[in-house]
């Protein structure tokens, strides 16, 4: 009953353990603060962030200086009423085993005129890959949905986790990240800042936690035995 008790104990600080928070490995995206557009860009086909339905005359993703969270810009989905996103080709090849984390701050800014435009103002964080880095980009199936600041005006950061068995049947092919507004007519403007994409690792207490406890089963076992 004693060695029991000990082999459970060992058991649930393993589990705690692995929940602790991990570290981002650097921040992959390039121009993550938008400093380096200007105008309407970015354009269709741009880099490295691409509109995907291009820079018109009213363009849908437009690039807004002095409404910031850092820095100097940030970038707005200007139309209340069109849907579209914002990507990235990371020239990062999925990895087996690996987890990867998006992350973007958000905020809702000046409310729309038109009566009719009452919908839910939000942003959907996902991944496409391609088997080439230049190719057609798929979405990979899953994204974080109804991404909504709780207040006008005020940065939020929001995060997705993708974890290696959402990802697990295209390793070795392209990511790309993408930013996209998928309800329509939105009541408030979206404005986005300081993106951020990288690989997932635990933190070294973690990893070392995990060396002590597997150690500590091994000793419980042999010890069961003798």
């Amino acid at each position: 009953m004693k060695m029991k008790t000990m082999t459970v104990g060992l058991a649930l600080v393993l589990a705690g353990g692995g929940a602790s928070r991990a570290d981002i490995v650097s921040n992959l995206l390039q121009d993550p603060g938008f400093e380096n557009l200007s105008g309407d860009a970015p354009n269709e086909g741009g880099t490295p962030w691409n509109d995907s339905l291009g820079n018109t005359a009213n363009a849908h993703i437009a690039v807004r200086t002095g409404v910031s969270r850092s820095g100097t810009n940030s970038v707005a989905f200007n139309h209340y009423a069109r849907t579209g996103y914002l990507s990235q080709k990371t020239g990062v090849q999925v990895a087996t085993g690996q987890d990867y984390e998006l992350s973007v701050w958000m905020r809702i800014g000046e409310k729309s005129v038109n009566s009719s435009q009452t919908a839910i103002s939000s942003i959907n964080m996902a991944l496409a890959t391609s088997v080439t880095e230049n190719g057609s980009y798929d979405w990979i199936g899953v994204g974080q949905k109804e991404t909504i600041p709780s207040a006008v005006g005020e940065w939020q950061q929001f995060t997705f986790l993708i974890t290696s068995d959402l990802l697990e049947a295209r390793v070795g092919e392209w990511l790309e990240v993408r930013f996209g507004k998928e309800y329509q007519p939105s009541e408030y403007r979206i404005f986005l800042d300081d993106a951020s994409f990288g690989m997932v690792i635990p933190e070294p207490a973690t990893i070392g936690l995990i060396a002590m406890v597997s150690g500590g089963l091994i000793f419980v076992r042999r010890f069961r035995i003798g």
